[in-house]
């Protein structure tokens, strides 16, 4: 069990900077003991309106670096401009480490997230979907304690209302041809943006397809359950064709008077025609020799 000491050091670890910053080196001489990571880079560089790849953040950290270097080098106070990006930052990012039941690895709770926070197009894609959700959270042009109100509150929103293990039973996700099946059925109508680094693994999709449910939990519980009846219906009814075992509509040329004989056959065994000349043809066909 991942325990919030563990959490905080995973988050540490997730945006810390890739390469030893020379802005963290400026700041200091600054007299600022304030360490910048991948999400304050991201920050000043949208402050700037500057953009090496706006639907990246892992193009050439050094780069970054070396452009905001520049921006403060230019300025004839550096300590008070220093201050100044610090309050940019500390005006646009939510410290993560504030939310308690926030769990970076749990693919279902950020899909939640992402589909609950975020009220514009994804403009900043990583490999990683929690990133993906902080960068594009981070983005957001609202103030930070709406960010806060919000996350909170999607967070309170899963914790008591995603579906129960109980109701996704029917739902395998080790059977990749169900969670393929089930995938392009929500996706007919889907609640949650399907990013597109979107892994193809089972794990992934599965994740999807229950945050999807969970979504449609917190909308209207009602529309859910009759949502679900006709999901697993649906799939009983894929599962009876792919057996093999649904029967196919076959025109057989009867003559009149056979055919009122076989009606008058199944209307005496209290059963249908159908039944009446399967039962002849397994008959006839257990007499043969071979």
């Amino acid at each position: 069990m991942i325990t919030p000491k563990d959490t905080k050091n995973l988050i540490k670890e997730k945006f810390a900077a890739p390469i030893k910053l020379e802005t963290n080196a400026l700041l200091r001489q600054s007299g600022l003991l304030y360490d910048i990571g991948k999400r304050e880079v991201e920050c000043i560089l949208r402050h700037f309106n500057y953009y090496f790849n706006p639907t990246n953040v892992n193009t050439s950290p050094r780069a970054k670096d070396d452009f905001i270097v520049s921006q403060i080098n230019s300025k004839p106070d550096r300590q008070s401009y220093c201050n100044y990006l610090i309050q940019i930052i500390e005006s646009n990012l939510i410290i993560l480490d504030d939310f308690k039941n926030l769990e970076i690895d749990n693919h279902r709770q950020t899909l939640h997230l992402i589909s609950s926070t975020l009220t514009q197009p994804i403009q900043f894609y990583t490999n990683d979907m929690f990133e993906c959700f902080i960068y594009n959270l981070d983005a957001l042009p609202v103030e930070i304690s709406y960010k806060y109100n919000i996350v909170n509150s999607s967070l309170m929103n899963f914790n008591t209302r995603k579906l129960t293990s109980k109701k996704l039973k029917w739902l395998n996700k080790d059977n990749s041809k169900q969670i393929e099946w089930a995938l392009e059925y929500v996706q007919k109508n889907p609640k949650i943006y399907l990013p597109p680094f979107f892994s193809v693994s089972n794990d992934q999709q599965y994740q999807y397809i229950v945050a999807h449910l969970d979504r449609m939990m917190t909308e209207s519980p009602e529309v859910l359950e009759l949502y679900l009846l006709k999901m697993k219906k649906t799939w009983s009814q894929k599962k009876f064709r792919d057996s093999g075992k649904a029967k196919k509509l076959y025109h057989l040329p009867l003559s009149e008077t056979t055919k009122q004989k076989l009606e008058k056959i199944a209307e005496f065994n209290n059963t249908n025609q159908a039944t009446i000349l399967e039962r002849l043809i397994n008959y006839e066909f257990e007499k043969l020799p071979f």
